[in-house]
């Protein structure tokens, strides 16, 4: 309920609009997998997440890294 509830108070009424995972690594894995392709060509900051960097490798995707 507690999520159903935040969420129509944030205007979301649909439950496909809503995406629970059990955590932030999960999430940023699980969302970058589904946008990108190998090849595609993303900006992370420098110094970078080691998250990001991990999975941009699985995908086989070069980080780009910005100061």
């Amino acid at each position: 309920m507690r999520i159903r509830g935040e969420a129509e108070r944030k205007g979301i009424t649909s439950v496909e609009d809503v995406f629970v995972t059990s955590g932030v690594s999960e999430t940023v894995d699980l969302c970058l997998s589904a946008l990108l392709n190998p090849g595609d060509n993303l900006l992370t900051p420098s110094p970078d997440y080691p998250l990001y960097s991990a999975v941009l490798a699985k995908l086989g995707i070069e980080l780009n890294t910005y100061a």
